[in-house]
């Protein structure tokens, strides 16, 4: 039984990913309600969350923050800080695509220090690299443009160079766009130089 739960889960994942959004959430709905008939908090709280994205991407944003409310008030959540951040970085993405900057912001906030304590960079990355894109929305620019800094030294120091390549181009286009070109220059070759690197 849990191997076919974890294989409809992944099917419905799939699809989420494939864009066939309707399919991936009656599939994810029907292993919910499996998981809730076999008392499995873990994997429940795991399909809430995979709901929420799944309703984020078909702009239900409303249902997906209620799906992801309710996975974050499970305790079984916070007991593994890469599902714990990977859940509420959707959500951050929920306030954000509804409007609420500030309430994303924060959110992304109180990420990075649940990341930082359980000495996650590569997930702290992620996640400041999303906060300089709401400060740029906010029209922070200077902001923005050291939160991208830290994210490239963040990556750098951990030595994950799919994130550096990632963070140092968005701080080369930022920069480019703002007609700082003897900045921008050296971030851009350097990220087209590691992304030539790592084989895409």
């Amino acid at each position: 039984t849990t191997v076919l739960r974890s294989a409809l889960r992944s099917l419905g994942l799939l699809r989420w990913h494939e864009g066939r959004h309707s399919e991936a959430m009656q599939i994810t709905r029907r292993v919910l309600a499996v998981d809730r008939d076999c008392d499995d908090d873990v994997a429940v709280a795991l399909d809430l969350s995979n709901l929420g994205s799944i309703l984020k991407a078909m702009g239900d944003y409303q249902q997906a923050q209620a799906k992801l409310e309710e996975a974050l008030a499970m305790p079984v959540l916070h007991d593994d800080p890469k599902k714990l951040v990977y859940a509420r970085h959707t959500l951050a993405n929920v306030y954000r695509e509804m409007g609420d900057l500030d309430r994303a912001i924060e959110c992304l906030r109180q990420n990075d220090q649940i990341a930082r304590a359980h000495l996650l960079p590569i997930q702290r990355s992620f996640h400041l690299t999303s906060i300089a894109h709401i400060q740029l929305q906010q029209g922070r620019i200077d902001a923005a443009v050291d939160t991208y800094h830290s994210a490239v030294e963040l990556s750098r120091r951990a030595r994950h160079a799919e994130g550096l390549v990632q963070s140092l181009r968005m701080l080369g286009n930022v920069l480019l766009g703002l007609a700082r070109y003897e900045e921008a220059l050296p971030c851009l070759r350097e990220a087209a130089e590691l992304f030539a690197q790592v084989g895409h």
